[in-house]
């Protein structure tokens, strides 16, 4: 597993930046990160703007903190939504929380997308920003 997926799956609360239906950034968090493959995924409802956001305008960064050392990842990608039934149902059975939301994998509301030629770059108060192989 590369550094980058591991520094991801070790701290779960990311920041996902997009261009709004406005023109005007937005961010908000998510905590369903899914890794498989070397691929990064992440759902969400296909009624919120962020999806609406992601459909007209892909281009995404996620930035994820490292809460002890205040050392942060940011990765800059385009979101791709996918309906792969297969890694609906992996993310549901590794977020069991996400079945009080969309009571199943198949609900027409969840959405998956994953981020393709991410780009990722390390930053730490110790050392000058380091890009990482994801």
């Amino acid at each position: 597993m590369s550094e980058a997926l591991k520094f991801l799956q070790d701290n779960t609360l990311h920041y996902v930046a997009t261009v709004g239906l406005d023109g005007r950034p937005r961010v908000r968090p998510f905590q369903s990160v899914y890794v498989k493959a070397g691929r990064i995924y992440y759902c969400t409802n296909n009624a919120k703007a962020v999806y609406k956001e992601l459909q007209k305008q892909p281009d995404v960064q996620i930035n994820a903190l490292e809460p002890q050392t205040m050392s942060w990842l940011r990765v800059s990608a385009r979101a791709v939504f996918t309906e792969d039934a297969e890694i609906k149902k992996e993310i549901f059975a590794a977020y069991p929380s996400l079945k009080n939301i969309y009571q199943e994998p198949a609900n027409p509301i969840f959405a998956i997308f994953y981020l393709a030629n991410p780009q990722a770059v390390l930053y730490t108060f110790k050392e000058p920003p380091r890009e990482l192989a994801v």
